[in-house]
């Protein structure tokens, strides 16, 4: 999930750093947007994993 999000990124930010300005059409646009939701449910999800995790981790120590 860590290198999927850093790609994921890195693909949608640099063409519209380095590149010339272009619009994006109107589909192209509600992809990304839909992708990006996606990461921050999955990124969500993990945080929620963690923090149910953690009591336990911390009880099981001695």
């Amino acid at each position: 999930m860590q290198v999927l999000f850093k790609g994921a990124t890195g693909a949608l930010r640099n063409p519209r750093m380095h590149g010339p300005a272009e619009e994006d059409d109107r589909d192209e646009a509600e992809e990304m947007l839909v992708f990006a939701s996606f990461r921050m449910r999955r990124l969500d999800i993990e945080d929620k994993r963690r923090k149910q995790e953690a009591p336990q981790a911390a009880a099981s120590q001695p």
